[in-house]
């Protein structure tokens, strides 16, 4: 076993131990705790291995140790597979004995009703040995196919263990799920991409998946992390991982569990972990180059691409294939991908056509039709048209269960495919055979049987390398401010509060009076004259959330007695429509024109912290859901890029001949607000909605608010 170049951090004796001791290791066959012995020794292992279990002389032909001080020296690292009961007892032994690195295999802790006080038996020898690197509990283990060193229970880790199996890799994944990371682990093995690493966090209640992560980014055989990911604690690691990943361009791909609630409740069920606000997550990723999936296919062909394929330099991308509909079925996913499939230039459309039957088409998608597969070859038009400069990637579409065909396709010209100088990727749209898998690995080719995650591995690619190209030497925005004193008590700002905190932060709000309603009709005429024609009446309560659902405003009054008979009509009709509510009083306004409406909200994650949300807002932000979640800090650019990221977006800069919108008023509102947020850790949210924006050069102003201060101590 050699651990050269394996990198200097902390975990490294944890990911190459010279020596190992299984603690409750166990001769029965059909016990898990005979397994990690078991795969342990069936690995290759090139160290020593030290069984523990006092009722045994002997497991496996491997002499057995009656407890850790027996043990003929102190191990590089111990494996628990005993008792939950049993574990906060076997931990203190090892850190006593000054083993430094323990993985826990046991369940029933966090994640158990009855393993609270475990847990906490538990926490107290940790910090009273805090040089002890903890990996669990309810850990699935690791495995470092480099060093040989199968850490874990997983039958995956078995696969190939006979025969060598696939090779081991550039890819790393690490899991906040047992089962899931190690199915990872082998169906990418299965589809010949070689992993060098699998991990199980368990409960983290030790290290940490930003640990694992930050410790690949330093080892050099890694060149791609994946995650399975249901939560964080710390949301300024994150940026500090991703930050250092981004400096040495090893892209983290994520796929991120508990969006929905039932997602939520699953994850807090077998982890005890909490899912977090999921947009503000995805939010953070993007703002750190991290790339996100949806599923376990797509986490694979996302590793693929990366490990194997070289990121394109534009948007444009060629179709090759043998079948006309599933070519045309590709160049729709890539298009739906944000990619352009553009016409081919006439002298390269002569070019290509001249190798191809008369009736193929060398348009984009070029197809060579199913005769080209029985008497000739897509090589030499592949090689035109990545010498064309026309593209920036080809995409290949083709069987790959037909072994003939890439026997001569691949196998004969494999040297002038690595020589190809644009990505190429496959999509096969047959289920390949074995053989044809052997062949991509070999070629390091991506390929995937699914043209759309085709489009978005390739889309992944092609965001990291616009990351790469607008990050400042790697650099990731984090939050870092000084919070001010707090702004209001805990509870509910309505909006008569949230408007008048505003104003004092320089955010723009109508001019207005808030009149209790203990000071009658009388006190709100005054409050009208006072302000200006036309004016806005609205009920304020601290619990009414949608006032036009209740009819509890009225818009363009224009004098004192409209204002009366406003406030007296739905003084008349609440009883009605909110028979539960609990009026404070009125908000007379300043009544301005609406040009276009926005909604601005804040959300505070536990991890990640603030962000604000972005889109087009009035009564209609339920339906029309176009909204965009943006980490603060916010720059005047941030905000603008995401406003670009609206479906809607062309509305704002006027639609059919109308006048465009005053953004830049309405950027500087929100990076007011986004400062405002940042710098007041209580505000737990904010709703601004509508915020109005003007047409050019007339501002944008906060028409409605509401906010939620958080309870501390």
């Amino acid at each position: 076993m050699t651990d050269e170049a394996a990198g200097s951090t902390l975990l490294h004796k944890l990911f190459w131990p010279q020596s190992i001791a299984i603690i409750g290791a166990s001769a029965s066959e059909r016990s898990l705790a005979a397994r990690p012995l078991h795969i342990l020794q069936k690995s290759g292992y090139g160290g020593r291995v030290y069984p523990v279990n006092p009722r045994h002389r002997e497991i496996l032909e491997t002499p057995c140790y009656d407890s850790v001080a027996a043990l003929p020296e102190i191990p590089d690292l111990a494996v628990l597979v005993v008792n939950a009961e049993t574990v906060p007892a076997a931990v203190e032994e090892c850190a006593a004995s000054g083993i430094s690195n323990v993985v826990v295999i046991s369940s029933g802790f966090a994640e158990s009703h009855d393993g609270a006080q475990r847990l906490r038996n538990l926490h107290d020898i940790l910090q009273r040995y805090p040089k002890v690197r903890l990996v669990g509990p309810n850990s699935e283990g690791f495995v470092n196919t480099f060093g040989k060193v199968p850490i874990t229970f997983s039958p995956a880790a078995e696969d190939g263990q006979d025969n060598d199996g696939p090779p081991e890799g550039p890819v790393a994944i690490v899991a906040q799920s047992g089962g899931l990371g190690f199915a990872v682990f082998a169906d990418g093995r299965a589809r010949g991409l070689g992993f060098g690493y699998a991990i199980s966090t368990g409960n983290e209640d030790g290290l940490t998946a930003l640990d694992y992560v930050d410790y690949l980014v330093t080892e050099p055989r890694i060149g791609v992390i994946t995650v399975f990911l249901e939560g964080l604690a710390d949301g300024s690691r994150l940026r500090q991982v991703a930050a250092a990943a981004a400096t040495t361009q090893k892209p983290i791909v994520v796929a991120k569990a508990g969006a929905s609630s039932a997602g939520q409740r699953a994850a807090e069920s077998h982890t005890a972990r909490l899912t977090g606000n999921d947009d503000v997550y995805r939010a953070v990723f993007r703002r750190c180059g991290i790339t996100v999936v949806e599923d376990q296919e797509e986490l694979i062909d996302t590793a693929m691409a990366f490990a194997w394929g070289t990121r394109p330099a534009g948007n444009r991308v060629a179709v090759l294939t043998y079948s006309g509909g599933t070519g045309a079925w590709t160049a729709d996913a890539l298009v739906a991908a944000g990619f352009e499939v553009p016409a081919l230039s006439l002298d390269l459309r002569q070019r290509i056509q001249s190798l191809m039957p008369a009736y193929g088409s060398s348009a984009n998608p070029v197809d060579v039709t199913a005769q080209a597969a029985h008497s000739g070859t897509l090589m030499p038009i592949l090689e035109l048209i990545a010498d064309s400069g026309e593209v920036d990637t080809v995409v290949v579409v083709t069987p790959l269960s037909n072994t003939g065909l890439l026997r001569r396709d691949w196998y004969t010209y494999h040297k002038r495919i690595r020589g190809i100088g644009i990505p190429v990727l496959v999509h096969g749209y047959t289920r390949p055979t074995q053989e044809a898998i052997d062949l991509l690995a070999r070629l390091r080719i991506p390929w995937s049987t699914s043209c759309q995650r085709a489009a978005r591995a390739l889309r992944s690619l092609r965001d990291y390398e616009l990351f790469l190209e607008s990050a400042d030497d790697g650099a990731v925005v984090g939050v870092a401010t000084v919070p001010h004193p707090p702004v209001g008590a805990p509870g509910q700002w309505p909006e008569w509060e949230a408007k008048a905190i505003l104003r004092k932060q320089g955010i723009p709000v109508p001019e207005g009076r808030f009149v209790p309603t203990a000071h009658g009709i009388s006190a709100l005429r005054d409050a009208a004259e006072q302000i200006g024609f036309p004016v806005v009446l609205k009920v304020q309560s601290r619990t009414l959330v949608h006032k036009t659902d209740v009819g509890a405003m009225a818009l363009a009054l224009q004098d004192v007695d409209a204002v009366a008979d406003a406030a007296q009509r739905i003084a008349a009709t609440l009883p009605e429509t909110a028979p539960d509510l609990r009026v404070d009083g009125w908000l007379i306004e300043r009544m301005h024109t609406v040009h276009a409406e926005m909604i601005v909200g804040a959300v505070r994650d536990p991890a990640l912290g603030p962000a604000l949300v972005i889109g087009f807002g009035g009564i209609y932000t339920e339906i029309l859901a176009d909204t965009v979640c943006l980490p603060l800090p916010l720059s005047a650019p941030d905000v603008a890029e995401g406003l670009r990221r609206l479906r809607g977006a062309a509305l704002l800069d006027g639609a059919r001949g109308g006048p465009a919108a005053d953004v830049d008023a309405l950027i500087d509102v929100v990076v007011r607000i986004a400062d405002f947020v940042a710098a007041h850790p209580e505000i737990e949210g904010l709703d601004l909605n509508p915020v109005s924006v003007g047409a050019q050069g007339q501002g944008a102003i906060v028409l409605d608010a509401s906010g939620t201060i958080a309870a501390t101590g």
